[in-house]
């Protein structure tokens, strides 16, 4: 495995790990929504759990296919920026909530969440497979691509950002 591989999967896994690690120590609760409605709580957790399964399936499968070493370490940068700002998320939440910052620094953090899958979706789609590549892995990759990009876009930055 090359070296930018090796790091897409440390990323990509590591980055995961310390997302759902805290989650599970900050503890989210119904508080965390702001002024969202109620009725969109679940609709929206189920996008957001949904989409980031869909990018952490998108960026191991790029640490395994062995492409483009270039393309790699832009994944590595959009996976690193992805969950920087996604591990700030409900800290900034909750400072807002608190009147520490104003409550359009979480909507500008959702906005800015946007760039990172926007950049994954680009690199599947316009990424080169080899051919023994299945054209249906390849269609796979590039919808799951596209779904993390517009649940961050639709779901997160508008609708939670206008919101919240």
């Amino acid at each position: 495995m090359q070296p930018a591989h090796a790091a897409l999967l440390g990323t990509t896994l590591g980055g995961s790990a310390l997302l759902g690690a805290s989650y599970v120590a900050a503890r989210p609760s119904a508080s965390d929504w702001g002024r969202v409605p109620a009725i969109y709580h679940t609709p929206m957790l189920v996008s957001a759990a949904l989409a980031v399964l869909a990018l952490v399936g998108v960026l191991l499968y790029f640490s395994m296919l062995g492409g483009d070493r270039r393309m790699t370490w832009v994944l590595v940068g959009a996976a690193v920026g992805f969950f920087a700002l996604q591990l700030a998320f409900l800290p900034l939440v909750r400072a807002a909530l608190r009147g520490a910052v104003p409550r359009w620094t979480v909507t500008a953090l959702l906005a800015a969440t946007v760039v990172p899958t926007l950049v994954v979706a680009y690199v599947a789609i316009t990424s080169t497979t080899p051919s023994a590549t299945r054209q249906w892995v390849r269609a796979v990759v590039v919808l799951a691509s596209l779904f993390a990009a517009l649940h961050t876009i639709v779901m997160d930055a508008v609708l939670f950002g206008i919101l919240f």
